[in-house]
């Protein structure tokens, strides 16, 4: 019985390291298996509750946007008695449908009805390209006598939201008493790159003649010579012939490219005098 024990203990003695062994190897297996079971319960990124604001930059990134929506007014600072000028009213990323104008000072003729032009735009915000959407109310405005004059704020309401333009500040200068004639640049709407489009000098005179105006070929192309026509009438008047009508010439061109471009003033002469045109600014959209 002594000898059997004896047997026992000495076997027991040799698995004693194999166990310790074994031990060892089961708690470093447990150890690893309860570090991946935590990471993989870890999100892989940080979640901002209502109480815990979120970092600065994550806020720059998600607040960039160019649907701003602002309506500006434009015109020549410096004007003449009696010759056209153009005042537009532009609203940027919003559908001008019911403008509003200031009271104008009675010292404008404004015209009843205004062009309307459409179009898009890019600029950087924020160092990024953004597109911006463009309509504008343009109105042929003339001047009837000289001085300083404020062309009152503009209104209109989008989504429920009013918006107000700048005002603009007008300096009208004396011009020549031959300026009765009404000589006025206009363009048919919506002018889009590579559509054809009417562009038209009318004076109220049907013997104008010696018409002159700058070169746009870098920017449109079609007809270098405008195409004439002449309205006449006779009537009496007092016993007297009074004689009436208009000249109008007219360009039929296509735009080249995208973008706002200005048409210089045009010179023609009638009865004896001198007469220019309103610079007119177009704008072309893709």
């Amino acid at each position: 019985m002594e000898r059997e024990f004896d047997e026992y203990k000495e076997r027991n003695i040799e698995k004693g390291p194999i166990v310790f062994m074994s031990l060892l190897l089961l708690t470093v297996v447990v150890a690893v298996l309860y570090v991946l079971s935590d990471e993989k319960d870890e999100p892989m990124g940080k979640t901002y509750t209502e109480s815990e604001a979120a970092p600065s930059s994550l806020l720059d990134e998600t607040s960039i946007s160019g649907e701003s929506i602002h309506l500006e007014a434009s015109a020549s600072e410096q004007v003449v008695v009696g010759l056209p000028f153009e005042v537009t009213f532009t609203l940027k990323n919003g559908s001008l449908d019911n403008i509003q104008l200031g009271d104008w000072d009675e010292s404008f003729d404004v015209s009843a009805e205004p062009r309307i032009s459409e179009g898009t735009g890019f600029s950087l915000e924020n160092g990024q390209e953004v597109k911006n959407q463009y309509m504008s109310y343009i109105y042929v405005v003339v001047p009837k006598k000289e001085g300083t004059f404020t062309i009152a704020p503009a209104k209109t309401t989008v989504n429920g939201v009013e918006y107000a333009s700048n005002a603009l500040t007008v300096s009208v200068f004396p011009g020549s008493p031959a300026n009765d004639k009404n000589f006025v640049a206009t363009v048919s709407d919506n002018v889009v790159v590579g559509k054809q489009f009417k562009l038209s000098f009318s004076i109220d005179s049907p013997d104008a003649d010696n018409f002159q105006v700058s070169d746009w070929s870098d920017d449109f192309e079609g007809m270098k010579s405008p195409a004439v026509s002449r309205s006449k009438s006779v009537s009496i008047v007092d016993g007297g012939n009074v004689v009436t009508g208009s000249t109008t010439y007219t360009y039929l061109l296509i735009p080249k490219r995208a973008g706002t471009f200005t048409i210089p003033s045009a010179k023609v002469t009638a009865n004896g005098n001198s007469y220019e045109s309103n610079p007119l600014t177009i704008y072309v959209s893709r």
